[in-house]
């Protein structure tokens, strides 16, 4: 049975693909530990529970992790998607 959160975090994962204008390939494994936002086979962002309130976002590219963050206090799975954007949008202007 899943918890709160991580019903928050896949509705985050679906809504980050949904708006996206580059279609991300969105794959989970079965234990369901992570959700991989995959674009274009370079870029992948990847969403994970880090506690009851916390999700775990890392940013990779070409396969080096380019940034990680643990994001709280996000009110519904529409601010968790604006907030993983954010931290996909400046791992992309560091990268």
């Amino acid at each position: 049975m899943r918890s709160e959160n991580e019903s928050i975090i896949e509705a985050a994962a679906a809504a980050v693909q949904a708006r996206s204008p580059l279609d991300p390939h969105v794959s989970a494994p079965e234990n369901w530990r992570e959700i991989d936002l995959q674009y274009d086979g370079q870029l992948v962002v990847r969403l994970r529970p880090a506690g009851d309130d916390t999700t775990s976002v890392e940013v990779f590219a070409w396969g080096d992790l380019v940034a990680s963050e643990i994001l709280r206090r996000y009110k519904s799975a529409e601010h968790l998607a604006e907030l993983v954007e954010d931290v996909h949008r400046r791992a992309i202007e560091r990268a």
